[in-house]
């Protein structure tokens, strides 16, 4: 795993900057959808910003929650998600919410990582004494969770739950290709 050759402090600044490009995603995506803010991307290279933008997050909390399989993943994280749209306007608002809603806990998570990558790099606290510490441990369970069920709600209502999946899948291939790439030569290539 990523995490066991990088080190704890470096996956949690690299969640730290998955995050930030997840938020800059969400508001590009508001940008276009509401056309106020003028962008030169299209619609679909917004959405798969996003798409992007959400996959690596998945890929980062499965790293640091140590879970190997997206499946369990999901099971652990998910939640049965239905919306009734009565119309576009009401759609639109949802939509718009529930991106806020993103942005918000991804700031609020964005926060965390930042904190406890200075704390185990700076103040060299062990990254076992924040596990063993269930307060702290538990924020950032409780916020990656968080998150994480607010990803998936948008993955419904876009309905885009197959293209993450083969970005996720991509995205793990590519790393176990770079991990290996570390086992013989000592450094990532990218």
């Amino acid at each position: 795993m990523l995490r066991e050759v990088i080190g704890i402090p470096a996956m949690l600044e690299q969640y730290g900057e998955e995050l930030a490009e997840l938020i800059q995603a969400s508001y590009k995506l508001i940008r276009k959808k509401k056309g106020e803010n003028l962008t030169p991307k299209t619609m679909e290279e917004c959405m798969n910003n996003f798409i992007e933008e959400m996959s690596d997050i998945f890929v980062c909390s499965m790293e640091l929650l140590e879970f190997d399989d997206y499946g369990e993943f999901k099971k652990e994280f998910s939640r049965d998600f239905s919306i009734v749209i009565a119309d576009a306007d009401e759609y639109d608002s949802v939509e718009y919410n529930m991106l806020m809603s993103i942005i918000s806990a991804s700031t609020d998570l964005l926060n965390t990582m930042n904190t406890y990558a200075y704390m185990i790099r700076e103040l060299k606290v062990n990254i076992k004494s924040i596990k063993n510490d269930p307060v702290k441990y538990r924020v950032l369970y409780d916020r990656i969770k968080s998150l994480t069920f607010l990803l998936y709600e948008i993955i419904d209502i876009y309905q885009v739950n197959d293209n993450v999946i083969d970005s996720i899948i991509y995205k793990q291939s590519r790393m176990a290709k770079r991990l290996d790439e570390y086992s013989v030569f000592g450094t990532c290539s990218e």
